[in-house]
């Protein structure tokens, strides 16, 4: 006797007809059970109680999906996971009652309509396609826009837009609005918070905004409290919530280090501590040999296609011997300075007609040459193979005619790591040992040392933190960072730097340690290791993060594990990689470009309408941001058209020195232009908002000179700033200057320290694609329109490009 009960049949009971009557089959989870011979004609007396049986056993669970069904696609916005496991839940259960449904028909059972409904529904969702998936979503999106219309249409002081609003209503796990200069982004995270709110998706206690800065944190707080009356949301800052987080788990709020706030005390105290560490001879030879070798890229002719691009890297990175000697090459400056810090005298001589540079060594009676030749004798790309050999050749057979000695050094002896050693074994077959010239402690030369150890100072401060977050203290985390960085790197010069940043990150954590303090590093990291540990319990199901654009690697940590803490919490930022600007404080545009990849399943939207600048402004900027392939690509739609000269190029000779006068001309202009009534509102004049943008600061005009302007025309509100720091910003005009070439141009050819560079986030491949969206943020600053002030002289690669693409300037 076997005992089955109806709920354990994972199908209804099958009839099938054989030669010797009826066979049942009733289909278990591990084994189908057979009835065999039963008599003809029993189906008509058991047939529809079987299945009336079986039905009745198996449609609780039916019922209570398609129950919770509904609300759960009409209560909040039907994520893709959520339908996904309802299409694979009735995939599942798709045979069972396929089966069934056969079996109903067949047997003409008349069952009650609840249930008929839960089986065609379940049917249904088993056959949904993505297309359906999506159908589902867009039924909810098009529900809450009727539903709440009135909301978007009075929660700022415009209504917002479609792309607003359906950004305020779509909420996958990770969402990435891409919000264009001027498109309204925190009308969107307002207008977000208020819809959550309104719709009972959540409680005010649920919602955490974040911003990079305080300004940001503290607008987005007034905003929502004017909007929201009474709603205590939470707008904050990442260090801040980071504070938080710790004084919650440790009873206590840290102390913050005040260099958090003060880069010169912080610099002070590391050029202190330089000092003292420089007592140590062992490190001070360390330093010594970090300056002669080390601390400038290391390039070759053979790493560049043609003589310029050669040359501009030895200017870009100031590649002249310690003795001040323009060299033509960097192995040139390496053995310079070999022989300063031997003390052995020289005297340098660049190429000069047919004659290859050359180093003369009087008091050792001998010639120093470096040939840029590969082991297979090749010479660079851009250098005439055969000529060059000839002019090694005539060198050497005069050399040898006079009998003169002389050393001769090859390219591929620096490829292989062993210029210097070879230069000592030529030197020792010409009788020189090298005992006989041991290293001299130059660095004592304080006229020389000072400068360079300002500059080391400097740069070491500004890689504390990173090798904080990068934990090189240690090893394995050490081994992982250095793989990261692939075989094309040449490590040793990233080494050296380590080798001197280490013990100052030691003295500089004991140091906050004996002062109970903390610094804005520590402040993320650990603030982290309490939410994953779980010390910290979030009580955030709504994450919204302002300028995501901006995120480093360890505020992403953070937010990450504040989404993973809670669960189905969504995350909601809001960036434009457009507006990338912050690579040199850690920011990644990669988080953004990338954002499924780093966060998971998402759902991606743009915010395509910018009601600041006009349609001139825009052709211009997205244009010349987007010959960048990498960028991603979006289509900026503006409220006005603007007139013709909305961007205008004024182009002279010696711009810098010009600048203040063409500044003045324009003020006067638009000042006169509202003084005629051009821009006058009854009764009382608007002032004209101008904003004059550089890339350095030294190049802005000077207090004194602002406060002159606004006072000879009050009908204007002047204001100037980097361009850095014009995030956010906005003016009727906008004033660009100087645009030149070089280091202190736009673009900046700026040299990043070699582990700075390795430490911060990895390089684009495009050539200057951050100063590139720099000078797109600082077009989009303005409303109406935009000079670029431009030196005809020394002109700018952006500008160049601009003319030659005929942009409309």
């Amino acid at each position: 006797m076997i005992d089955l009960s109806w709920r354990s049949l994972i199908a209804p009971p099958q009839w099938h007809l054989s030669l010797f009557g009826w066979i049942i089959q009733l289909p278990c989870a591990d084994k189908t059970w057979q009835i065999a011979m039963v008599s003809y004609g029993a189906e008509q007396t058991y047939l529809q109680p079987m299945l009336t049986f079986w039905l009745q056993a198996q449609r609780q669970p039916l019922l209570k999906f398609v129950e919770h069904l509904r609300p759960s696609l009409s209560q909040q916005y039907p994520r893709n996971s959520h339908l996904q496991r309802l299409h694979e839940y009735a995939r599942q259960e798709q045979n069972k009652w396929q089966l069934a449904d056969i079996a109903i028909k067949n047997s003409r059972l008349v069952i009650d309509e609840p249930l008929a409904l839960a089986i065609q529904e379940l049917l249904t969702i088993a056959a949904w396609t993505r297309a359906d998936r999506q159908a589902e979503q867009e039924r909810f999106v098009t529900s809450q826009l009727s539903q709440f219309q009135s909301l978007f249409d009075s929660i700022e002081s415009r209504p917002l837009t479609l792309s607003q609003r359906r950004a305020c209503i779509i909420d996958e796990h990770n969402n990435l609005l891409l919000a264009g200069a001027g498109s309204g982004k925190t009308s969107v995270m307002v207008g977000r918070s208020a819809y959550l709110l309104a719709s009972g998706q959540a409680q005010a206690e649920d919602l955490l905004l974040l911003a990079f800065g305080r300004d940001a944190a503290n607008e987005l707080s007034m905003r929502i409290q004017d909007k929201l009356k009474g709603a205590a949301v939470l707008a904050t800052t990442f260090h801040s919530l980071g504070l938080s987080i710790i004084q919650q788990v440790e009873g206590q709020a840290p102390s913050l280090s005040p260099w958090q706030q003060d880069n010169q005390g912080l610099h002070d105290w590391v050029k202190a501590e330089l000092a003292n560490l420089m007592q140590d001879p062992a490190y001070s030879f360390q330093v010594q040999e970090y300056f002669e070798r080390w601390h400038l890229l290391e390039k070759h002719p053979h790493d560049f296609a043609s003589r310029a691009s050669h040359h501009n890297y030895l200017n870009e990175q100031q590649i002249v011997s310690l003795k001040g000697d323009k060299v033509a090459n960097f192995s040139e400056r390496v053995l310079a300075n070999w022989l300063f810090s031997r003390q052995i005298d020289y005297h340098y001589q660049a190429a000069h007609k047919n004659e290859l540079s050359r180093f003369h060594l009087p008091q050792l009676g001998l010639y120093l040459h470096f040939f840029s030749l590969d082991k297979a004798k090749r010479s660079p790309e851009y250098v005439d193979n055969a000529h060059y050999q000839g002019q090694i050749a005539t060198t050497i057979n005069g050399y040898k005619e006079q009998q003169t000695p002389h050393i001769d050094l090859y390219y591929y002896q620096a490829q292989q790591g062993q210029l210097l050693p070879a230069l000592i074994k030529a030197l020792a077959r010409l009788g020189i040992e090298p005992s006989a010239i041991p290293a001299n402690h130059w660095l004592r030369d304080s006229q020389l040392a000072q400068p360079l150890m300002a500059q080391l100072a400097r740069q070491l401060a500004g890689q504390i933190g990173l090798f904080k977050l990068h934990q090189l203290d240690d090893s394995k985390a050490k081994a992982r960072w250095l793989k990261r960085l692939g075989q094309g790197t040449n490590k040793a010069p990233l080494l050296a730097e380590l080798e001197l940043l280490q013990p100052l990150v030691s003295r500089y954590q004991a140091h906050l340690k004996q002062a109970n303090q903390i610094d804005f590093d520590d402040m993320i990291i650990r603030a982290c290791q309490y939410v994953t540990s779980g010390q910290f319990v979030s009580p955030w199901r709504f994450i919204m993060v302002d300028e995501f654009q901006d995120i480093s690697a360890p505020r992403a940590q953070l937010i990450l594990a504040l989404r993973n803490s809670v669960k189905s919490s969504s995350l909601f930022c809001v960036g434009d990689d457009w507006q990338a600007i912050y690579r040199f404080a850690g920011s990644d545009v990669n988080y953004t470009r990338q954002f499924s990849a780093q966060f998971g399943d998402s759902s991606i939207n743009h915010l395509d309408t910018s009601f600041r600048f006009n349609e001139r402004i825009a052709a211009v900027a997205s244009n010349f941001v987007q010959t960048n392939p990498q960028q991603i690509a979006k289509s900026i739609q503006c409220l006005s058209k603007g007139k013709t000269s909305a961007v205008s190029l004024i182009s002279a000779p010696h711009i810098q020195q010009q600048s203040l006068e063409i500044i003045t001309k324009l003020l006067a202009q638009h000042a006169s232009a509202v003084k005629d009534g051009g821009h006058s509102t009854i009764g009382k004049m608007a002032p004209r908002s101008v904003l004059i943008l550089s890339r350095f600061r030294f190049h802005l005009p000077s207090a004194a000179q602002l406060k002159k302007w606004q006072q000879e025309w009050p009908n204007l509100t002047i204001s100037a700033m980097t361009i850095h720091a014009s995030k956010g910003m906005e003016a009727d005009i906008v004033i660009i200057s100087p645009l030149i070439s070089g280091q202190f141009g736009l673009p900046a050819r700026q040299v990043t320290p070699l582990l700075l560079d390795a430490l911060l986030p990895p390089k684009e491949a495009y050539p200057f694609a951050e100063e590139r969206r720099l000078l797109y943020v600082a077009l989009t600053r303005a409303k109406e329109q935009v000079y670029l002030l431009s030196d005809s002289e020394q002109t700018s690669e952006f500008i160049a490009e601009l003319a030659l693409k005929k942009m409309p300037l």
